[in-house]
Order: structure tokens, then C-alpha cells, then sequence
């Protein structure tokens, strides 16, 4: 079986982050964040736009679901202005606004940003990465990541910052959150200055830094069947690297190598990773890479550090290799649910490859294919 795709359009510019969410009554849904300033959801069945979010001011570099302790559904949206939204999924509606990198809390929307003479430059505000984190039963934490080199963690529901993580010397680019086996909530963070931090979010102690050979754009966690963590992190270069957080041991080094079809002066760049358990397909755990400058996404066997597979989304939608519009930037898998031995993969890119969803079939991830 061959894989099959879909080109979802609506998107005006390039697509920087994706993410599903299987609601409770089991509609699936794909949000997608944006140059063009806005996020798009959609739903999986009709593979139609059900809302358009558009009061971003500027591009959107990251969005995460989460199921909040007391019901419902929320989105978190960062931008490159600072500004985090959170976003009802029964209205559509923004219901608060955080701003990252300055001293102000967070307030319901509406209520107009000031303007201070002394702000930071918008570079500095950049939220690159947003992510959720169970904290303890019945609590949520929302962690952002900044340029400003700081990490924000904010209690839900109270919607204020409960601490401000600093350590990182550059721009940070990453952040993701993990349970242990015995409940510690685990937080990593990555950055420019080729590090990668493990952060003790009721302490705000640093407890572990690891050392990565070039600037570190993409973290994600593995939960094993067994409970047990594994960290990948990607760099500007191409490399990931896979930690095994028991020991804080580097299990694998992967690298995408250029082919012939690539200049070669272009820098690869792991900008986005994705992992899920899929035991049909021979591995227990995948992890999806964006290669940003590659223009493709690798699927490897996360525990043996074997590519099982290449998606090729450029000759696939048949788009030129135009390496200023047609990039592959964000990756995610949708839950584990396997429909029809397939796994489907959301694909965000540049302005003319914008995002597209993939229909993997296991066979074509067993070790042997």
C-alpha cells in the first residue's frame, strides 16, 4: 500500500505549526498555525475549515491542545509578538491573553495591550514554542518559550505566571513537559546555545544540561509502554539526538544526510519532531522529523535509531524545489488510533507546500519494508 494525502488550502502563507486532538465525542481535529497571521482548525471527517482564528497581529510559530481538568477544550496560540491566546473550542472565541517576555499577567481578552515607551524588541518577544503540562491531578501548567531567553511556566486556570526559568545565554526555541513513572513532571527546554535544559517546575531548578553540537530548534518526549522517557531534541544541522532521561544517556545520534538534489551550501534543520507508539508497526516508538531545508520528513524507529521511512511531500504535490518557498517546517502524528493499517501525519510547510496530511501505512513502516 502506497501512502495517500491531502492537501488542506485556506493558508496564505506558510504553515509553522500543527497539532490534532481527539475531542470526546472522537471528532478529530488538526489546528494549524500560520504566517498569515491566523489559525486554521479543521475537521478530519469532512476535511473541511471549521473556524478561522484570526486575531494574531502577527505569524503564529506554535499552537497545542489541551483537555483542561474541569472539561472542555482549549488551544493555546504563540506569536511573534510575545503574545500567547487561548481559544475556546466550543465558541472559537479568545478567551485570555498572556504576553511572554514582559512583566504583564495575564487578562481576559478584550481588555487592550498597553504600550510602554520601554518594551523589549519584537525579536526578543518571539514565542516559539507553547506546551502543555499535567501538573498533578486536576491542574494544568501552560509553558512558553521565548527569544528573550526565558521559559514562562503559567498556572491554568489562574492564568498567572508562576515562574520564570532563566539559564539559557540565547534565544530559546523549545519547550515540552513529561511525567516520570513516579510523578515528577519533567520540563526541557532547548535554545541557541546548543543546550538543552531538564527543569524541576515546582523548584525551578535546573537539574540536568544537555550538551548538543549546533543551536537546538525542536524538543519532544516518548512515553515507552513501559513508562520510561526518551528526549529527542533537533538541531539547526540536521542531527537529532535521543536521550534516555533515566541515565540522561545519549541513545542515538540520527542524521539526514543531503542527497544530490539539494545545493550545497543549504544547512539542514530538524524544525519540528513528533514521536507515537504504534506496536503494528514493529518499532513500540516513531519519531517524525521536519528537515526544514531538506523539504522532506524521516520516520525513524526511535528505540533502534533505524530510518524506517522518507515522506516526500515536494514530489508528492508535485511543487517545484524552490528552496524559498517549498519547505517542510512542522510534523505531528494523530493519536495512536490506527484506522485501516494506516498512521496519518499532519505536514506544515512553506507558502507553496502551506499543509497537507498524509496517510502512512504500517507496512511501510515495518523494519523490513
Amino acid at each position: 500500500m502506497e501512502e495517500s494525502w491531502r492537501a488542506l488550502d485556506g493558508h496564505r502563507g506558510a504553515v509553522w505549526s500543527v497539532d490534532w486532538v481527539r475531542r470526546s465525542d472522537g471528532r478529530l481535529l488538526l489546528a494549524s498555525g500560520s504566517y498569515d497571521e491566523t489559525v486554521r482548525i479543521w475537521d478530519a471527517d469532512s476535511w473541511e475549515c471549521v473556524a478561522v482564528l484570526a486575531d494574531h497581529d502577527r505569524p503564529v510559530a506554535s499552537v497545542r491542545w489541551v483537555e483542561p481538568p474541569g472539561g472542555g477544550l482549549l488551544l493555546a496560540t504563540g506569536d511573534d509578538d510575545g503574545i500567547v491566546r487561548l481559544w475556546d473550542a466550543d465558541t472559537w472565541q479568545c478567551s485570555r491573553v498572556l504576553v511572554a517576555g514582559d512583566d504583564y499577567q495575564g487578562r481576559p481578552s478584550g481588555i487592550p495591550l498597553l504600550r510602554r515607551f520601554r518594551r523589549p524588541p519584537a525579536r526578543l518577544k518571539r514565542i516559539r514554542s507553547v506546551a502543555w503540562i499535567a501538573d498533578r491531578p486536576g491542574a494544568s501548567l501552560l509553558v512558553t518559550a521565548s527569544y528573550d531567553q526565558t521559559v514562562r511556566v503559567w498556572d491554568a486556570g489562574s492564568w498567572r505566571c508562576r515562574r520564570v526559568l532563566t539559564g539559557h545565554s540565547l534565544y530559546v526555541t523549545a519547550v515540552a513537559g513529561a511525567r516520570t513513572n513516579d510523578g515528577q513532571v519533567l520540563l526541557a527546554s532547548g535554545a541557541y546555545d546548543h543546550t538543552v535544559r531538564i527543569w524541576d517546575v515546582d523548584s525551578g531548578e535546573c537539574r540536568q544540561v544537555l550538551r548538543c553540537d549546533a543551536s537546538v530548534i525542536s524538543l519532544a518526549w516518548a512515553t515507552r509502554p513501559d513508562g520510561t522517557l526518551l528526549l529527542a531534541a533537533g538541531a539547526d544541522h540536521g542531527t537529532v539526538r535521543i536521550w534516555d532521561a533515566q541515565t540522561w544517556e545519549c541513545r542515538h545520534v540520527l542524521r539526514d544526510e543531503l542527497d544530490g538534489t539539494h545545493p550545497t551550501d543549504v544547512v539542514v534543520q530538524a524544525s519540528s519532531l513528533d514521536w507515537i507508539a504504534s506496536p503494528g508497526a514493529g518499532a513500540g516508538m516513531l519519531l517524525a522529523g521536519a528537515n526544514l531545508l531538506g523539504n522532506r520528513v524521516h520516520v525513524w524507529d526511535g528505540e533502534r535509531g533505524t530510518l524506517r521511512r522518507v515522506v516526500d511531500p515536494i514530489r508528492a504535490l508535485e511543487r517545484p524545489a524552490n528552496f524559498s518557498s517549498n519547505y517542510v517546517i512542522a510534523v505531528a502524528w494523530a493519536d495512536s488510533t490506527e484506522r485501516d493499517g494506516v498512521l496519518r501525519l499532519a505536514i506544515g510547510g512553506g507558502p507553496d507546500l502551506r499543509l497537507s496530511v498524509w496517510d502512512v501505512p504500517l507496512d511501510r513502516l515495518a523494519a523490513d519494508a
